[in-house]
């Protein structure tokens, strides 16, 4: 072999190497990219949340609490009044704040009121949640507020409810705090802060309708933002599988126009049944038709 030939088979050897390095490479690049899509979906089935969860439907003025994606208690709130109105979305709670203090907000309606330390007349019972921004669920020291849209936008409770809820959440979110209600307990007047080692969701949701346990909850519209209210309880109806063409739909209007948006509703399947009703006007028609009027001895 010449020098001229040794030189081609040179370059060609060169060529092979190069083809060689390169398809190592891609095989290589290939199992690191598998192996880093393992490792991301191991790091988000470690990040899953299976804490406590926390659903507030502003419209039947009602907190509905979880644990696990199961269905734990539900609580009776007061929300933000018409003026005042609760904001609706996605929130975390993050800190919970016990012989809470309250601090009037820069608002209007505020301007004129003065720190209230922990005690009975303070707006907040004895604790506060906080929610995000100024927007927080705590106690309150006007009881007969729940169950109306009456706050200045947060979630008022029932103060041995938020008692109950905060030390429900720490427990299952910052168990190493717990002791701290006992610390608080020793003094009413100081306050005490747990910070939430996990941020527990909050979804501030607007059902005007719910379907639960065959009944048709019907809310008061509290910030009117439901046009139609027939559709909307059309489309909760055909999600739960009833019957449609049974539904008497003329008996729930009659119903709605003569609560007024003044009052809560709710029916069960067989009250808003056409056949069912249809069955107890035939009983209650048979029955007046068997009984006879009683005459009256003459003397």
């Amino acid at each position: 072999m010449n020098i001229k030939e040794a030189v081609v088979w040179l370059k060609v050897l060169q060529i092979f190497a190069i083809v060689g390095i390169f398809l190592f490479s891609s095989v290589a690049n290939e199992a690191l990219a598998g192996q880093k899509d393992d490792d991301s979906d191991i790091a988000e089935i470690e990040d899953v949340y299976s804490g406590p969860e926390i659903v507030i439907n502003v419209a039947a003025r009602q907190m509905h609490v979880y644990l696990e994606d199961e269905y734990v208690k539900s609580y009776p709130i007061a929300v933000g009044s018409r003026r005042f109105r609760t904001p609706l979305g996605p929130r975390t709670m993050h800190q919970v704040v016990l012989n809470a203090w309250w601090i009037p907000p820069k608002s209007e309606w505020a301007k004129n009121s003065k720190p209230s330390p922990p005690g009975k007349n303070n707006p907040l019972g004895s604790l506060k949640m906080r929610l995000g921004g100024a927007i927080m669920a705590h106690g309150t020291n006007k009881p007969k507020t729940i169950g109306k849209a009456a706050s200045h936008g947060c979630i008022r409770m029932f103060t041995e409810d938020a008692q109950e809820l905060a030390y429900w959440i720490v427990e299952n979110v910052a168990f190493d705090d717990i002791d701290k209600f006992d610390k608080a307990e020793l003094n009413k007047r100081r306050s005490v802060y747990i910070n939430l080692t996990e941020k527990v969701p909050v979804d501030v949701i607007y059902d005007f309708v719910e379907v639960k346990d065959k009944t048709l909850f019907v809310y008061r519209d509290v910030y009117s933002l439901i046009p139609n209210k027939i559709e909307k309880i059309t489309e909760e109806l055909e999600l739960s599988g009833i019957d449609m063409e049974d539904v008497d739909f003329d008996f729930i209007k009659e119903e709605l126009k003569t609560a007024k948006n003044k009052e809560d509703l709710s029916f069960t399947f067989r009250e808003i049944s056409i056949s069912e009703r249809k069955k107890v006007e035939e009983m209650e028609m048979e029955q007046a038709e068997s009984s006879e009027p009683v005459q009256m001895a003459s003397n």
